[in-house]
């Protein structure tokens, strides 16, 4: 940015080319934040450079009349904020150009500056252009994704040598494992205080970093486990679970387009087979049902990591920036159209967002015009940077963000009266001030950042349209008065924030896993014929509440404020709560491929008890989530015997020898139990 300051003054481009030149890099290059290869952040940049214009147009021929302006505020801050649920690029670009909006909006003038500003910001546009593709080859996420890909080669390490887990290696490769998971679990939380703020990609990153516990903690047994029961099929299913998992790495590391996994999903159709032939054989063979069930239990724990494997995929697909694949697809919408249908309900964190955005806007802008305030820019600017989704979040952001720019003043004003702002002092301290401003909001703190923000702010307008120490007291003002209107938002629209609607959305998806888990039960260990719309409503329904729950959990990461529990323990109530779904497919999978167990009379009831009771602690706990209390531990019922008596059960009776469908029944059901010993 200085030496696109220092060639704009010295050709003498004027201040409105300087001023959209300077803040139109700093928000492009700053606020803006494109993952993915280099071919896809250059894209990205010119497209938010293209869309910066128009915005910038609108501001500035609103900017003569303060109703225009107040107008053109709330409708514009309501559409940007909206269209970030679309994601991605859509989202990551949301404060830069609201900035470009912001900064032409404030500031009037006539039709006759337009041509200026729109050069400004396009001269901006290509530096961020040239930047992303030739000084900024890698995302800010690129450690962190490397990292994710290390635990994920180390767990398929693990499940490609079997002999490990047996030994002394695979507590080695365990605590290997577990370190790098620490690094990127302290990694997250820092890259969360960057400018941009968090995105769906970062939602994804911490889902995977749950999934990639519980695959560190089950993949030792699963590794270990030496079921005699189709061991060809066995190998070969393991032999797609290191591939997807090693695919999945490739991603993380931008090594390869999205992947197929369809392989894993036959590999695990393919066991499922040979597991009904080898039961069928050995019955046959006059095998005593304990010899079958201890084969079946050992072959469950490869099945689980390929289910992992299928979750682990779908995360890294997201964080790369793919379509997810596979046959379970709960992250994903039906379209832009429905996309934006779906989120005009009231119960919708991104329209609250996009009403708490418009009104903080044109309420800066109106006290920023009404009290003819200079440099009104900062008024609204303090507004947004301290507008969280609730009271105390945006608060105690408002309180840093006086304190920090209070601090920068007291730095500033003795640095330029001291210096008597000499031009060689300030233009040598500019860029070491730009780099401060950049990087300790993101390296060290909130606070830091606006100190070195604040400093930078009156050194840059002492080159701009040299002034005075005055100036800084002046943002002092402005950034108190847009502090003000962000506090006043607050306290009118949701005061109760991400952290509550978080909670809420949580239990409505526990909810909603609950009731999807006891219509599959029923089906699957009942003779109850449950109607197919009623079944298709409870998955639509667990779906558009995970899709919610998702959503809230993205806006809870970008409030700065003290997060108890911790980041994890809600990225692991959402995990949970989608791996509740992820249950209903098996179990769907089960009945709608002949599996029913409800042939098998008394142990299925057995196993229906242990369900219900499941369901049960399921919706005790979408209380616990929704009441705001401390989460508690309660003491289960340890159902394995029950389990394991109704399997043998079933697989004692002397009909599986010989009849296919009662085999089948007790497959079925002897897979729902493994399923409810998870």
């Amino acid at each position: 940015m200085p030496p696109l300051l220092g060639a704009a003054t010295l050709l003498g481009l004027g201040q409105s080319i300087s001023t959209f030149l300077v803040f139109g890099v700093m928000a492009l290059l700053v606020f803006a934040d494109f993952g993915g290869t280099s071919r896809s952040r250059v894209t990205a940049y010119v497209t938010a450079a293209l869309a910066g214009m128009p915005l910038i147009v609108i501001g500035t021929l609103a900017s003569g009349s303060v109703w225009i302006a107040v107008a053109a505020s709330a409708i514009v801050g309501f559409a940007l904020s909206g269209v970030g649920v679309l994601g991605g690029y859509f989202l990551n670009a949301q404060t830069a150009l609201m900035l470009a909006f912001v900064l032409a909006v404030t500031n009037v003038a006539s039709i006759d500056a337009l041509a200026a500003r729109v050069v400004g910001w396009a001269a901006a546009g290509a530096v961020a252009v040239l930047a992303g593709w030739l000084i900024w080859p890698r995302s800010s996420h690129v450690a962190l994704r490397g990292v994710a890909a290390s635990v994920i080669r180390t767990v398929a390490a693990t499940i490609a040598a079997p002999g490990r887990g047996k030994s002394g290696e695979s507590p080695r490769l365990e605590a290997a494992a577990r370190q790098e998971l620490a690094m990127l679990n302290r990694g997250f939380v820092i890259a969360q205080r960057r400018p941009s703020g968090a995105t769906r990609r970062d939602r994804a990153l911490a889902e995977l970093a749950t999934e990639l516990d519980r695959a560190v903690t089950y993949v030792a047994s699963a590794a270990s486990a030496d079921s005699v029961a189709a061991t060809e099929e066995a190998a070969r299913l393991r032999e797609a679970v290191v591939r997807a998992l090693r695919a999945s790495a490739a991603l993380l590391e931008g090594g390869g387009d999205t992947h197929d996994i369809e392989p894993l999903v036959e590999a695990r159709d393919g066991h499922r087979a040979a597991l009904d032939r080898w039961v069928a054989e050995q019955l046959q063979a006059g095998a005593t049902p304990e010899h079958v069930l201890d084969g079946l239990t050992a072959a469950h724990p490869i099945r689980l990591m390929s289910s992992m494997a299928l979750a682990i995929a779908q995360n890294a697909e997201v964080i790369a920036g793919f379509p997810t694949t596979g046959p379970s697809r709960v992250a994903s919408r039906g379209g832009v159209w429905n996309t934006f249908m779906e989120e005009l309900a009231p119960s919708s964190i991104w329209l609250r967002n996009s009403l708490r955005t418009a009104l903080g806007i044109a309420l800066a802008v109106l006290v920023a015009r009404s009290l003819a305030v200079p440099y009104a820019f900062w008024v609204v600017l303090g507004t947004l940077s301290a507008l969280r989704s609730n009271i105390s979040a945006t608060g105690r952001t408002a309180f840093l963000a006086l304190g920090g720019t209070a601090l920068g003043v007291l730095i500033a004003v003795p640095f330029v009266g001291v210096t008597g702002a000499e031009p060689w002092v300030l233009w040598i301290v500019l860029p070491i001030l730009v780099f401060l401003a950049a990087y300790a909001p993101a390296a060290v703190n909130f606070v830091v950042g606006q100190v070195a923000f604040s400093v930078l702010v009156v050194v840059l307008f002492n080159i701009l349209a040299p002034t005075d120490w005055q100036l800084g007291l002046v943002r002092v003002e402005n950034v108190g008065l847009g502090l003000a209107v962000s506090v006043v938002v607050g306290l009118l629209l949701w005061p109760r924030g991400a952290r509550g609607q978080l909670r809420s959305a949580l239990a409505d998806l526990y909810d909603a896993g609950a009731s999807l888990l006891s219509f599959s039960f029923r089906r699957l260990l009942t003779d109850a014929g449950e109607p197919a719309d009623a079944v298709d409503t409870a998955r639509s329904t667990a779906r558009t509440r995970a899709i919610r729950a998702q959503e809230v959990f993205e806006q809870f990461l970008n409030e700065r404020t003290r997060q108890a529990p911790g980041i994890d323990v809600w990225a692991t109530l959402l995990t949970s709560g989608k791996g509740l779904m992820l249950i209903s497919d098996v179990i769907d999978w089960l009945f709608e491929h002949g599996y029913s167990a409800a042939r098998s009379g008394a142990p299925a009831s057995t196993v229906g008890n242990v369900a219900s009771n499941a369901i049960g602690n399921i919706l005790r706990l979408a209380e616990e989530i929704r009441s705001g209390h401390p989460l508690r531990v309660a003491g289960a019922h340890d159902f394995a015997a029950e389990l394991r008596s109704a399997a043998l059960a079933t697989l004692s009776q002397p009909e599986l020898a010989t009849s296919p469908a009662a085999l089948r029944s007790a497959i079925g059901l002897v897979s729902t139990a493994d399923w409810l010993g998870q």
